[in-house]
């Protein structure tokens, strides 16, 4: 599990992190991707983002929702379709992963390892850079808080309710990014 004494990569709003396209990081098949993060608030706060227009790629942010009383979220998705909202009170670390099914037209967004909801999606390619605290499309939701870890994986990992670990480099790794040093490893 993730903690407050872990290493991690802090984002204080003006940080950034570019990783350069690969068709790998595209997330149009059956897939995964996960991350350990803390925000420090919910106000339009993009952990990581691959999208070129409104309705290509994916982004994962927190954000808060007017037509919910401004609770805090977590969203993943395109932001001209509905988004997968998963409303939280904390900012404390969180395990989020999302897995998308290109055969079911499905993504599930787990939270700490329980199943938070799912929704039809239809992911699409795109050819911008991987970016790590800011939206690659609009240029905004600078991210104020914490990354331990995000990996990105070949295949559906999560059908069922599972124990959240530190991420590692496994058969179906397409990416794995981990702050545990002075640098991030990058594994690719």
């Amino acid at each position: 599990d993730a903690d407050a004494g872990c290493k991690s990569l802090n984002f204080d709003g003006d940080d950034l992190v570019q990783v350069p396209h690969s068709d790998s990081l595209n997330l149009t098949g059956d897939t995964t991707v996960e991350a350990w993060v803390r925000t420090e608030d919910y106000s339009n706060r993009v952990v990581f983002s691959k999208n070129d227009d409104w309705s290509s790629g994916y982004h994962l942010r927190f954000d808060t929702v007017s037509d919910a009383g401004y609770s805090p979220a977590i969203r993943w998705g395109q932001t001209d379709s509905t988004s997968l909202d998963y409303f939280t009170e904390t900012t404390d670390w969180v395990h989020i992963a999302v897995t998308t099914s290109e055969t079911a037209g499905s993504v599930t967004i787990w939270i700490d390892g329980a199943d938070s909801g799912s929704e039809s999606f239809v992911a699409t390619a795109t050819t911008t850079e991987l970016l790590f605290g800011l939206d690659s499309f609009r240029g905004d939701g600078a991210f104020l808080g914490d990354i331990f870890a995000v990996r990105i994986s070949d295949g559906v990992l999560y059908t069922t309710g599972f124990d959240p670990e530190e991420p590692s480099v496994t058969d179906s790794t397409v990416a794995l990014w981990k702050y545990d040093g002075d640098a991030p490893t990058q594994f690719t």
